[in-house]
């Protein structure tokens, strides 16, 4: 991680901001946005500071997403068939698994394509992109009343948004 100073006058002073850039794995930019998703939904209050910090993160996250999202679009339509309106196909699921909660399963070219498509999604996921986060204050996240059960990713949240180094501000 490399850190970055940010000096600005605010009108009460000088505050500097320390970010730092992540190298970071799509499928860990994934679970950062599941986290601050679920984050989001489980604590009972938050303070201006962290919903300010959970939704320039947002912004960023949903950027790389995107391009991610359409990426993996792209490599689809070579493996999975599609209707006539270009959306991918999906196979049919009984009332069972509907009632169950089970995802739809994209229904693929044949069995090859299928190994293939899952190689390149892998890859995809494992690739890394650098991230400049806005990150949350220790002092800030500590007075989060969070239920890790609820929150699956909070561990990829912790390593990526909390800074343990004070977020320095001079007035």
């Amino acid at each position: 991680m490399k850190a970055k100073v940010k000096e600005k006058e605010n009108g009460k002073g000088t505050e500097i901001d320390v970010s730092q850039v992540s190298k970071i794995t799509l499928g860990e930019v994934y679970g950062v946005s599941r986290s601050i998703f679920e984050l989001s939904g489980s604590v009972p209050s938050m303070k201006g500071k962290i919903i300010y910090a959970l939704t320039k993160n947002e912004a960023i996250l949903e950027k790389i997403l995107t391009k991610a999202d359409n990426d993996r679009g792209q490599m689809l339509k070579n493996y999975v068939k599609l209707n006539k309106d270009g959306s991918f196909k999906y196979l049919k699921q009984n009332e069972d698994e509907i009632a169950q909660g089970h995802q739809p399963v994209l229904d693929y070219k044949n069995e090859k394509g299928k190994q293939e498509a899952a190689i390149k999604i892998q890859n995809l996921m494992e690739a890394e992109v650098n991230v400049d986060f806005h990150k949350i204050d220790m002092s800030v996240f500590d007075n989060l009343d969070i239920a890790p059960s609820r929150n699956t990713n909070i561990g990829l949240f912790i390593k990526y948004l909390v800074s343990e180094t004070p977020i320095v501000r001079i007035n």
